[in-house]
C-alpha cells in the first residue's frame, strides 16, 4: 500500500510541476502586437491600398491627392502604420503637420477619411479590438492634419 501511495504522489507531484511550468511559460510570453494581430505587412498593405483608393475616389477628399505619387504615398503610410502598430518597419516620412501643410484639410474631410478607413477595416474583416486600437493611433493625429 505504501508503494502505491508514494508512486501516486510522485505522479501527482510531476503533473503539478508540469502544469506550473506550462503556466509560467504562458505567463512570460509577450502578447501579440497590433501589427501581428492585424496580419503583418500584407494585411497593412491591403488596408492602406483600399483606404487610399477610397480617399482618391471620393469627391470630398480626392482633390488633396492631385499630383501625388500614390505608390510612394501608400508605401509611406504602410511604413507608418507598420511602425506605429509594433511592427519591424521604421517610419522615416514627414511629420503629419509637414505632410498636410497647405492642404487645408477640414474636420469634415478628416472624418470622411476615418470613415474610409473603417470601411476598409470592415471589408478586410479586421476584428473590433484591432480596429479600435488602430483608430486610437490615428485619431490623435487630427490636430496635426486638419487646418494646415
Amino acid at each position: 500500500m505504501r508503494c502505491f501511495k508514494q508512486t501516486t504522489l510522485r505522479r501527482w507531484g510531476r503533473m503539478l510541476a508540469a502544469v506550473a511550468l506550462l503556466a509560467g511559460c504562458a505567463a512570460t510570453q509577450s502578447p501579440a502586437t497590433l501589427y501581428e494581430r492585424l496580419g503583418g505587412l500584407p494585411a497593412i498593405t491591403a488596408l492602406v491600398d483600399k483606404s487610399v483608393d477610397r480617399h482618391v475616389a471620393d469627391p470630398r477628399t480626392h482633390h488633396t491627392f492631385d499630383g501625388i505619387n500614390l505608390k510612394a504615398l501608400k508605401a509611406s503610410i504602410v511604413s507608418q502604420v507598420c511602425n506605429a502598430s509594433g511592427g519591424p518597419c521604421k517610419y522615416e516620412g514627414a511629420t503629419m503637420i509637414e505632410a498636410h501643410r497647405e492642404l487645408a484639410i477640414t474636420p469634415l474631410q478628416f472624418d470622411v477619411v476615418i470613415g474610409h478607413i473603417r470601411a476598409s477595416l470592415d471589408e478586410l474583416h479586421v476584428g473590433a479590438r484591432e480596429q479600435q486600437e488602430l483608430l486610437q493611433i490615428i485619431l490623435p493625429m487630427k490636430p496635426d492634419i486638419v487646418g494646415h
